[in-house]
């Protein structure tokens, strides 16, 4: 037992003991002082130390602060807490039992690989942590127990991101890399061997120094003006950036001794609440500056009215020359010229997320949860109706507070009210039409190189998905389902590599084609979820009947948007620019589509990089 203990010592490493990862560890330092600088989320590599960190940092908290774990394959009722069996047999009445929620209260939740833990858990977890109340309505209970907590969690970006909306709900970020540095991995084995726990004293008593002095820490106008001035230069929306830059700052300054906030404080702790949020502050302007923007163009605009009336005028006159020219190229000089590009460097997709529906199925794939029939499928919760699933958990919790009343001796006595019935969950797979535009407008710069590279990207993560393909060409004065669904990739590569270009712009052609062939599959298979695909630079020039173009497209896309099962994604090739005419923009509308340009697909995953590759290897 003794050299099973030693042997298990040698993989410990205490905190203090842990090498390099300096922000990592002042951001579990500073919220250890203040929960309310609202958790931290880890990120990195595999192997990079993250669940070591975090299982060291249990140590230096105080043990009147309850530390939870939270499994992946938790459920519902070991969340929030639901009825203890063995108790309410015992007594004859309902007892509840503490979910990780309840056990965590005025503590600390843990949860490793956040990304791969189900949404819904995700949604309870940080719907209970914004009330505070954990709110327990199931099997006759109702209950209200208060519920404040923060929530650490780390991740590996590569196995799958995290969604902004709950990247937002923690306060502060880091990332660790792998520490490639000889000198201070030999560090790291030379540490864990020599582990002794007594080493964390010292900062154990610091925290618990900085915590009772951090009320006591002003801060002054200037810094709280000096913060927002930070947060509104960056563009950063979420109120919650201010809180956790305010607490965050307070609890460094109270950490170090100081009984004032300062703007090196300030400048400290920036970069933790920052990391998650820069991304989507490029993305998005603040509606203050765009405001202040639009209030400036304004004024500028009656200095410059005369300059731009000819400017325009004589744009009018160039678009209309060069648009006329290029109908007249793809109508005659390019109707008879086939030509076949290359296909471009594929690339990584972005997370596609389809919205649940409560259709049972028997489907099979890794793409969207789905309500499973039959004995298939995870766990999730238990309902009353009766599916030949029994959920014997739930009907023995359902049953234990009548079994005094029953008479019951030694066997449980079930009745049929007493009946619960399992609600099984599993993932599906979808039907992705690719409807291409391989008319001569894409083969200008080349846009057909870029559009295969992208519908190649996708075919890659349908086939890990498993996901079902079929692609449709149309161009000229046609369209044609040229791949019936498949599942091989390579045969869709193939295709994809095959796919020549020329000719007119028949775009209700291909939409009319897209509708056939959905409608077909799902009379074969009513189950089916189909994601429509449409490619194109929108700028359709042939009717099939020679009648008006985009009224011709409005008929078929309500037809398509007729159809439930059909959730549909444009994808405009056009590059952005002068003469961009946004016609795939109007084609998403129709369709009430989701409009993305190329590259929108591409997966973000410069959300950490450009930082990581910034800073040094460690500390």
């Amino acid at each position: 037992m003794k050299n099973l203990y030693q042997t298990y010592n040698l993989y410990n490493l205490g905190f203090s003991d842990f090498v390099g990862h300096e922000d990592a560890k002042l951001a579990l330092i500073l919220n250890a002082i203040d929960p309310l600088c609202g958790g931290v989320i880890i990120m990195g590599d595999k192997g990079c130390g993250k669940s070591t960190l975090v299982r060291a940092f249990k140590e230096i908290i105080s043990e009147s602060v309850p530390f939870a774990e939270l499994p992946l394959n938790i459920t519902e009722e070991s969340l929030i807490g639901g009825i203890d069996i063995e108790k309410t047999l015992k007594t004859g009445r309902k007892i509840f039992k503490k979910g990780v929620i309840g056990r965590a209260d005025k503590g600390i939740i843990y949860v490793e690989d956040i990304n791969l833990l189900s949404e819904d858990i995700l949604s309870i977890l940080f719907e209970t942590q914004s009330r505070g109340i954990n709110i327990v309505q199931r099997e006759g209970i109702e209950l209200f127990e208060q519920a404040r907590f923060i929530v650490i969690a780390t991740m590996n970006p590569e196995e799958g991101e995290l969604s902004h909306h709950f990247l937002d709900r923690f306060g502060l970020c880091v990332y660790m890399s792998s520490i490639k540095d000889k000198k201070l991995r030999k560090e790291i084995i030379k540490r864990t061997i020599s582990y002794n726990p007594k080493r964390n004293d010292k900062i154990r008593e610091r925290i618990e120094k900085a915590k009772a002095f951090k009320d006591r820490v002003t801060v002054s106008e200037e810094i709280s003006s000096y913060m927002e001035e930070l947060l509104l230069k960056d563009g950063v929306i979420s109120h919650r950036a201010d809180m956790a830059l305010f607490y965050a700052s307070r609890a460094y300054a109270a950490y170090i001794g100081d009984p004032e906030v300062r703007k090196d404080h300030v400048d400290k702790v920036y970069p933790l609440v920052m990391m998650h949020r820069k991304r989507r502050a490029e993305k998005q302007m603040p509606e203050d500056t765009e405001q202040q923007e639009r209030g400036e163009a304004k004024a500028q605009e009656d200095h410059k009215e005369k300059d731009k009336k000819s400017r325009t005028n004589e744009t009018r006159e160039r678009d209309k020359s060069m648009h006329t020219k290029k109908e007249v190229d793809n109508v005659s000089g390019d109707a008879d010229i086939d030509k076949i590009f290359p296909v471009g460097s594929p690339f990584k997709v972005k997370r596609l997320i389809f919205a649940k529906d409560r259709i049972l199925r028997n489907a099979s794939g890794r793409r969207t949860k789905t309500r499973a029939k039959g004995q298939s499928g995870r766990y999730v919760r238990h309902i009353l109706k009766d599916n030949n699933d029994i959920a014997v958990d739930a009907t023995i919790r359902a049953s234990a507070p009548y079994q005094k009343r029953r008479g019951r001796v030694d066997q449980l006595i079930i009745k049929d009210e007493d009946l619960r019935f399992k609600q099984r969950e599993k993932r599906m797979g979808h039907l992705f039409l690719f409807v291409v535009d391989g008319s001569g407008s894409m083969a200008a710069q080349k846009r057909i190189i870029e559009a295969k590279a992208a519908i190649q990207s996708l075919l890659m993560d349908c086939y890990q998905r498993r996901d079902r393909v079929s692609m449709i060409l149309f161009r000229k004065d046609k369209a044609e389902v040229v791949l019936p669904p498949t599942s091989s990739l390579e045969i869709a590569s193939q295709m994809l590599k095959e796919l020549p270009t020329g000719g007119a712009t028949p775009l209700g052609a291909g939409l009319l084609e897209a509708y056939k062939l959905a409608r077909q599959s799902i009379l074969r298979d009513k189950e089916l979820r189909i994601v429509l695909f449409i490619i194109t630079d929108g700028r359709a020039n042939r009717a099939i009947k020679g009648g008006a173009l985009w009224e011709e497209v409005k008929d078929i896309a309500y037809g398509i948007t007729s159809i439930p099962q059909i959730e549909s994604i444009v994808v405009d090739t056009e590059p952005d620019g002068f003469l961009s005419m946004k016609l795939s923009k109007e084609l998403a509308r129709l369709l009430c589509a989701k409009y993305l340009r190329i590259e929108e697909l591409k997966q973000k995953i410069t959300l950490f990089s450009k930082i990581v590759s910034k800073s040094p290897t460690q500390n």
